[in-house]
């Protein structure tokens, strides 16, 4: 029997509040079924750790995101995203996963010692072959803004990540397997760098 995708949606957010890779109320997920006419998006503000399946919002690509109530703010990033990958592919599914994972985060620097999250292949090579990084965009872009969304969607264009500096990641795919898989990964890996500094 498989999962509904909108209990893998809170799933996947569950799982990662209990592993810290989002505090309370931070982080989102998103998911477009390839073909479809909407996405499905968490709604913001609301506790990860009691999601359910009412706390996910189906959003028409035709509506306005300023006029759907309890829409994350972070939800013009997701749709930017979505509409890339819909370009290219629209039969293709996408999942954009968002989540504030604490050694990845630290990894990149918050205040000095700036870093680029792809630095991360320069000590573990073999990223290269599992995560595809693009370019951090700058902490100067302000979560919600339109600014924010479109850094993150030239990015994150051909690649699975991108670091948002001291805000957390971004994480792009067809299926909540695949881009939980590859935060992981990422956070392993940055773990690994942090605990021997």
């Amino acid at each position: 029997m498989t999962i509904s995708i909108k209990k893998q949606l809170c799933n996947v957010m569950k799982d990662m509040y209990n592993k810290q890779f989002i505090s309370l109320y931070d982080g989102n997920v998103s998911f477009y079924k390839g073909g479809s006419n909407s996405f499905y998006i968490t709604q913001g503000s609301v506790k990860k750790n009691n999601l359910n399946s009412n706390h996910i919002i189906d959003v028409p690509f035709s509506k306005s995101l300023d006029t759907i109530p309890n829409i994350s703010r972070e939800s013009l990033f997701h749709k930017l995203i979505i509409c890339q990958h819909r370009e290219l592919n629209h039969l293709q599914d996408v999942v954009v996963l968002h989540s504030h994972p604490i050694y990845t985060t630290s990894f990149m620097g918050l205040e000095r010692n700036k870093c680029q999250l792809n630095m991360l292949y320069h000590y573990f090579p073999e990223l290269k072959q599992r995560v595809h990084i693009g370019k951090n965009v700058s902490h100067t872009c302000l979560p919600g803004t339109l600014s924010l969304a479109e850094d993150i969607s030239k990015n994150i264009l051909n690649h699975d990540m991108v670091g948002l500096e001291n805000h957390g990641i971004v994480c792009v795919g067809e299926s909540v397997e695949e881009v939980w898989d590859k935060t992981q990964i990422i956070e392993y890996h940055a773990k690994m760098f942090g605990v021997q500094n």
